[in-house]
């Protein structure tokens, strides 16, 4: 999957659980958990700080982690 349909996907799929009102704590266990089923996005999160609005993801095609604002 490209990188920037990853980073699109990963900032689609948080804003539709802040939406649905998912409690913090409950979506990093659902990131965790869809990335130890192989989910390729969840699996390349690395961080939620939701207090701040960024997502961290590791993006494997130029091995550096990006910072994002939701």
């Amino acid at each position: 999957m490209m990188m920037l349909m990853k980073v699109e996907r990963a900032i689609t799929v948080v804003r539709s659980l802040v939406a649905s009102q998912v409690d913090w704590v409950e979506m990093d266990k659902l990131v965790a958990e869809a990335a130890s089923q192989g989910d390729e996005v969840a699996a390349s999160i690395k961080s939620l700080k939701l207090q701040t609005n960024h997502i961290t993801m590791l993006l494997q095609s130029v091995d550096c982690l990006f910072s994002l604002s939701v």
